[in-house]
């Protein structure tokens, strides 16, 4: 598949089938080349409505959703109306990595749908797992550190492991990971850490990524919905 049907969320340049450059303006539909298509949809300067050509062009036979959390019910439908394409699982027991891909999401949390095939993608170009960084304040200039949250013993239990509680920490409530041995360690060490009397659930993800260490990608604030 060479070319990719899009709308245009934004104003967008792209090449016609001349090579000559042309301007397209919200609403319009153009074709572009697939590489283009994943640049513009993960920018929100566009859009790809068909499911069967969504799901080509991010690859996304192999990934799906573990939504856990009291809201997970909802997942299936605000995810599978937008994502028709994805395997959407619930699980009352927490989270755990049910496809090679998966995104462990609890639906508490608002994301902005249309950009999860771009943190799958993600998954393809190196990174093991990848998460937004919370932000401090909505519009993500100012992002939450350890050091800002938990009891004065979970600060210290996570000191213990990270050395600096001024890091920024991510946001366990949206975790895209691959299945392989590094991440099933990360979930499994943070499902035993986050039930724990005292314990927060971000500082336990915290510092069962610093233990394990899989390569991260951190998502920006923009991955929330507004």
């Amino acid at each position: 598949m060479g070319q990719v049907w899009i709308k245009c969320i934004t104003i967008v340049r792209a090449a016609n089938n001349h090579g000559q450059t042309v301007t397209y303006y919200p609403g319009d539909w153009c074709q572009v080349g697939m590489y283009q298509a994943r640049q513009l949809v993960a920018a929100g300067s566009a859009e790809i409505q068909n499911p069967v050509t969504r799901a080509q062009t991010f690859e996304l036979a192999d990934c799906g959703v573990v939504a856990y959390g009291g809201s997970r019910l909802g997942a299936t439908t605000s995810i599978g109306t937008a994502l028709p394409e994805l395997k959407v699982e619930t699980d009352e027991r927490g989270p755990r990595l049910a496809f090679n891909r998966t995104l462990i999401y609890d639906p508490s949390v608002k994301l902005t749908t249309l950009l999860i095939p771009i943190g799958f993608y993600r998954l393809t170009t190196g990174w093991r797992m990848a998460s937004p960084v919370i932000p401090r304040k909505g519009d993500g200039t100012e992002y939450l550190t350890a050091e800002m949250i938990g009891t004065p013993a979970d600060q210290a239990a996570t000191k213990a492991i990270v050395r600096d509680l001024r890091c920024p920490v991510y946001d366990p409530r949206v975790v895209f990971a691959l299945q392989c041995p590094e991440c099933e360690d990360v979930i499994a060490q943070w499902n035993e850490e986050r039930v724990l009397p005292g314990n927060d659930s971000r500082l336990a993800f915290l510092r069962a990524w610093y233990t394990h260490k899989p390569k991260m990608c951190g998502l920006p604030a923009s991955w929330y919905a507004r």
